[in-house]
């Protein structure tokens, strides 16, 4: 078969820009390869979901140790990981009840991470999953005590280093405090959403607030695309290449799966850019498109979500989005004698409708994976980023939580990163930095701290929480004297009486992000107890991650 090689700058011109494009090795000409070095643009996509996820083993591959370790030094325990894909079976195994399967080709551009520690009790909290320690119930009773402070995706939004072209957060869902700003008087408030329904999310991602409707009226219907035959023909060119015998089997599969993403984009979210404004546009949402931000009320508007925001990075309408989602409790309440708060939540060993309800609790949370997160990791991650030539995923981190630790405990706050922020961080392993020496003794709701009984919580003392924030921080570029605050946490400084225990002594500055909990508690001695767990001399240090990704 005869063909003309195709150049990424034809396909690109031809689409407006916004297509995902692969590098394919054995059809670009030498010159193209220039246009792979350049700097990432790099993005931030937070996500938070409600209430805990039963069991500890639903969201790890194992509750065993790693097999791999290293020694990271300053003051840092040994740090255990394995490749993620060293856990996997076959391509279609359960990478754990909460991931199943639907991730199993990203497993290389993924971290799972174990034992990252709350500072204090928190009963029920938002802002505290990305910073703002204050915005929480029960905070060892004292949460005002803590200062607010904005959470991590806004000191990003207000560090022009990173936001260059001065976009605010896009903040999307239903529940407002995951997100804490700073308004035009220096008052740290709750970020608002800015929608949660898709037509709101269109209308802020792609038309300012004013959606096109079909006929010149509200109601119904699609507008076909401007560039519709264009992308007809592109992916023509793409069928006709793979077909081709002189293309490779890697760059093959490559454009196979770029092709069933260019498919689903021809469906629905097909784009261009404006050059004279650089605005982008999309086709229009159907007049049924009104689904709300509740999440995993319904997977196919999730879906639907989890495209728009994809759409938005390709466009780079924002660098930075923040998806806060509740649970449609009616929906997904099994309990007959209690709502689905104290029907499931907080008797994870009960069996309920014939099941275990802290099993249930992760089924409910791989809903939201197999409709929210899974989607969007794979439309990042097929998609090409014109700024250097690698995928959007690989140039950005989704940072993938829920609302606390295994019901009303404090410990193991639960983190996915995806993503290398532009290779400054490997991916594709278990991390695991609890100290298994130290079984956790503060747990809750039936689980206890014995590791030889069946209700044991498999908690073991980790790290501070806060350090995943100065490692995504730094990740994205950012300095630590542009998030540190040197007026929280004083109370941990220059202590010479061993109050948080000796080896936090001597501390002259804490620095790093935000709250380590308030100066005095009304739990009393548990909680200077649970202070003198932890190297605060290391607060402000980054996660030591392995050295190299699995891939």
């Amino acid at each position: 078969m005869k063909y003309n090689r195709l150049s990424r700058r034809m396909f690109l011109q031809g689409t407006g820009s916004l297509l995902p494009i692969p590098f394919l090795a054995s059809l670009l000409p030498r010159e193209t390869w220039a246009q792979a070095n350049g700097a990432a643009v790099k993005r931030y996509i937070s996500i938070a979901t409600s209430y805990d996820y039963g069991f500890h083993r639903n969201w790890y591959p194992t509750m065993n140790l790693p097999s791999q370790s290293f020694a990271p030094g300053n003051g840092d325990r040994t740090v255990y990981y394995a490749p993620l894909s060293s856990y996997l079976t076959s391509s279609t195994a359960n990478l754990s009840r909460v991931f199943g399967n639907l991730l199993n080709p990203y497993v290389g551009s993924l971290n799972i991470i174990r034992g990252l520690d709350n500072s204090t009790r928190i009963a029920h909290g938002k802002g505290h999953v990305f910073g703002n320690f204050r915005d929480s119930d029960q905070h060892e009773g004292n949460s005002n005590q803590c200062v607010n402070v904005r959470t991590i995706d806004q000191v990003l939004r207000d560090t022009a280093s990173f936001n260059t072209l001065g976009r605010d957060v896009a903040v999307i869902g239903n529940d407002e405090g995951r997100s804490w700003r700073r308004d035009s008087s220096g008052n740290i408030v709750k970020a608002s959403p800015v929608s949660n329904s898709l037509r709101g999310t269109y209308n802020y991602f792609f038309n300012n607030g004013n959606l096109p409707e079909s006929g010149g009226g509200g109601g119904g219907g699609t507008t076909a695309h401007p560039r519709a035959a264009t992308l007809n023909g592109v992916m023509e060119d793409y069928t006709r290449i793979s077909n081709s015998r002189q293309i490779s089997s890697a760059d093959r599969t490559a454009l196979n799966n770029a092709l069933d993403l260019l498919s689903d984009i021809h469906r629905g979210l097909q784009g261009t850019t404006t050059p004279a404004t650089g605005a982008c546009q999309h086709r229009n949402l159907s007049g049924s498109a009104s689904g709300s931000g509740i999440y995993y009320q319904n997977r196919e508007t999730m879906t639907v979500f989890a495209n728009l925001m994809v759409a938005a990075i390709m466009c780079d309408v924002t660098r930075v989005i923040s998806w806060n989602g509740w649970i449609d409790e009616n929906l997904y309440d099994r309990n007959p004698n209690a709502d689905f708060h104290q029907g499931h939540s907080h008797i994870p060993f009960s069996t309920v409708n014939g099941q275990i309800n802290g099993e249930y609790m992760g089924d409910v949370q791989r809903g939201y994976v197999e409709g929210l997160v899974a989607p969007l990791i794979r439309g990042l991650g097929s998609a090409t980023d014109p700024s250097n030539g690698r995928s959007y995923l690989y140039n950005s981190l989704v940072h993938f939580t829920i609302e606390m630790s295994q019901v009303h405990g404090l410990n193991y706050q639960p983190c996915l990163l995806a993503g290398n922020a532009g290779g400054s961080l490997t991916s594709g392993h278990l991390i695991d930095y609890t100290d298994r020496s130290r079984p956790s003794p503060w747990v809750a709701d039936g689980f206890n701290s014995t590791p030889s009984s069946a209700e044991f919580s498999n908690e073991y003392v980790g790290v501070p929480m806060n350090r995943v924030f100065n490692t995504i921080l730094q990740a994205m570029g950012l300095t630590p004297a542009q998030y540190e605050n040197s007026s929280i946490n004083t109370h941990f400084q220059n202590v010479t009486n061993s109050r948080y225990g000796a080896s936090n002594n001597g501390i002259a500055n804490m620095g790093g992000y935000g709250h380590w909990g308030p100066p005095t508690s009304t739990y009393g001695n548990d909680y200077l107890t649970r202070q003198a767990l932890y190297n605060l001399h290391n607060f402000k240090r980054v996660l030591p991650f392995p050295s190299s990704s699995s891939t």
